[in-house]
């Protein structure tokens, strides 16, 4: 019996439990040589003995295994987007590539600053001989000799879209040039599936209101001079609707910018900048809208890319949306900055519907031409004061109302510029111009003849506001 208490005691304390820092219940355990050893003991839930050692090779393996298998995971998932991303990269390159191949042909025929894709002049009189010469060896044919008379030489803007249709009536067309305009090799193809193709007829006009060659002669200046003589004696022009006509057609040769545009354009040609100390006719007449004039000036140049942009990637996409809200963005800033409004003698207008046709667009832009104009004409028919006394005295300052209303219609690519005076009702609408954004030569021309437009709408209404003009005049002298 007392053999049998002796082990049991020794075997008690040979095996006392220990807590996992290495002490026991009965006290310290830092000196028990299995806590020495880094060996724990802990007792389970069924109150079985676990002992815990230091980690083995085998766990430290499988550690170091798991860690390079999540390793080579993520290489490969970098390397897989590394490889979409080259890809995405080479198929925009090879893109834009087959993008300027198509317009070679194009650029070749414009200036360093792309003025207009016209020849030069003796070019263009050799080259005008040589087909004169190869007409004239030609064999008779069914189709009637163009006209360059003076017949018809400002058509409206109904005729203007509705000959889109027809791209052979160009030919029997009258033009208000001289001379015909180059012959194009290139010629573009329709953006708009069943839309009609603009730049035939874009061109034409264009040639016909615009000399933007860069080096122009005496001889250029004095036939320019003739034509324009020939254009104003068909009469039914206001003096308002002159100066705008020719600004319009010689944009290019005069300044028109002020100087310190000259940052912000620094690729237009240094013609259209005015010297520092004159005031240009495109400006901000408050100093405080300068930037936003230039930022606005600046989406109506980029209008062009956009487009050509939009009918490449999408070709169903209207694009009228996108002319119309650049145009009324300018046209928005011109407002602020005159703190004026200019709807009583500017509509701008494009086509709403995808059914719509280029007549429809146009005749509907005439009908509120025509509107405004009779709304003008009533106005300035009104009869004066009946005060004998303000009637004698005859303020030769007066401010009077303006007596042309313009017209803005945009139909696919294109933008006639159009102008109707007041004075008589008789009188038909002209188009001034013809802007066409498929030509990347005259991205900045289109940009500049819509600036002038707009400021020449301003400046009438501050001519016929004495209110507004001695407002803007406090209050530049405030800002000052």
């Amino acid at each position: 019996m007392k053999r049998c208490l002796r082990e049991a005691a020794a075997r008690r304390l040979s095996t006392r439990d220990t807590s996992p820092t290495g002490q026991d219940r009965t006290g310290p355990g830092r000196h028990h040589p299995r806590a020495r050893a880094g060996i724990c003991f802990y007792e389970g839930p069924r109150g079985q003995r676990h002992v815990s050692g230091p980690p083995t090779w085998a766990s430290r393996v499988r550690l170091l295994t798991i860690i390079l298998v999540i390793l080579v995971i993520l290489i490969a998932i970098a390397v897989f987007i590394l490889a979409i991303i080259n890809l995405f990269i080479a198929t925009s390159s090879t893109e834009h590539s087959n993008r300027s191949s198509t317009t070679t042909a194009e650029t070749t025929a414009i200036t360093p600053y792309r003025l207009s894709p016209r020849i030069p002049g003796k070019e263009r009189g050799a080259k005008m001989l040589a087909d004169a010469a190869a007409a004239a060896a030609a064999p008779p044919s069914d189709k009637p000799p163009r006209s360059y008379g003076n017949s018809n030489r400002r058509r409206s803007t109904s005729s203007v879209f509705s000959n889109l249709r027809h791209a052979s009536l160009l030919s029997t067309s009258s033009s208000s040039s001289p001379h015909p305009a180059a012959n194009d090799t290139v010629q573009p193809k329709p953006k708009l599936p069943g839309r009609i193709n603009d730049s035939s007829l874009s061109r034409e006009v264009q040639q016909d209101a615009l000399e933007l060659n860069s080096s122009s002669t005496d001889d250029a200046e004095s036939q320019e001079r003739e034509e324009l003589a020939e254009i104003l004696a068909q009469g039914g022009w206001a003096p308002s609707e002159i100066a705008l006509f020719k600004r319009l057609r010689r944009r290019g040769r005069e300044p028109l910018l002020p100087a310190p545009w000259r940052l912000d354009f620094a690729t237009f040609p240094e013609a259209l900048y005015a010297p520092v100390s004159e005031r240009s006719f495109i400006c901000a007449l408050t100093p405080s809208m300068e930037f936003r004039g230039s930022q606005a000036l600046q989406r109506l140049v980029n209008i062009g890319g956009q487009v050509r942009d939009r009918t490449e990637i999408n070709p169903s996409a209207p694009v009228e949306p996108l002319i119309y809200q650049e145009i009324k963005n300018f046209l928005t800033w011109a407002e602020k900055d005159a703190e004026t409004s200019t709807s009583s003698i500017l509509t701008v207008n494009y086509n709403r519907n995808k059914k719509a046709t280029s007549k429809t667009t146009s005749e509907r832009t005439e009908r509120k031409m025509k509107s405004m104009a009779n709304e003008l004409r009533g106005k300035n028919q009104r009869p004066q004061s009946s005060n004998l006394f303000q009637d004698s005295i005859g303020d030769p300052e007066t401010p009077k109302a303006p007596t042309v209303v313009y017209g803005v219609t945009v139909y696919n690519c294109v933008a006639a510029i159009s102008s109707l005076s007041s004075e008589n009702a008789e009188t038909n609408v002209k188009t001034l111009v013809v802007l066409d954004w498929t030509d990347i030569g005259l991205d900045i021309w289109n940009a500049i003849a819509i600036a002038i437009l707009v400021v020449s709408c301003r400046n009438d209404i501050l001519d016929s506001d004495e209110e507004a003009r001695l407002k803007l005049v406090e209050q530049n002298d405030e800002d000052a």
